[in-house]
């Protein structure tokens, strides 16, 4: 297993800022001039391992840097991109991009993927049960 660099490589002088549970940085390889990223101090490694406090700041995080980045009147809007478990880069945690957004930026015609099948009739039985 990697060293988790968000654990042991991020030094409190490259954190924009900190709350209780997290810290943001500026993405090492931004998608965006102001990508940023809310990362968890806690090494935990999927969204689900977040208990209500830490979802709550994160929203309340969130909410924050999404009115930051609507007082510039040439974003459009912001995007946020989370991977969770085995999907996420080796030697990190849970974390969430915030991506500045401006009208005609390509950003979804720049991410292709191989289309794998899942069952959306298995899905919407899935949520529809947790749901209801």
């Amino acid at each position: 297993m990697e060293e988790c660099i968000f654990c042991s490589k991020i030094s409190k002088k490259l954190r924009i800022a900190e709350s209780n549970h997290f810290y943001i940085v500026y993405d090492i390889d931004p998608i965006q001039e102001g990508h940023i990223l809310i990362i968890t101090k806690k090494h935990i490694m999927n969204l689900t391992e977040l208990d209500t406090i830490q979802l709550l700041e994160l929203s309340h995080i969130q909410q924050k840097i999404v009115a930051i980045y609507e007082k510039n009147a040439l974003i459009a809007g912001t995007t946020f991109i989370q991977n969770n478990g085995d999907i996420m880069d080796d030697g990190v945690h849970f974390h969430l991009h915030v991506v500045p957004r401006y009208e005609d930026d390509d950003f979804w015609h720049n991410h292709l993927v191989e289309n794998k099948p899942l069952s959306t009739e298995w899905l919407t039985k899935e949520i529809k049960s947790e749901f209801s």
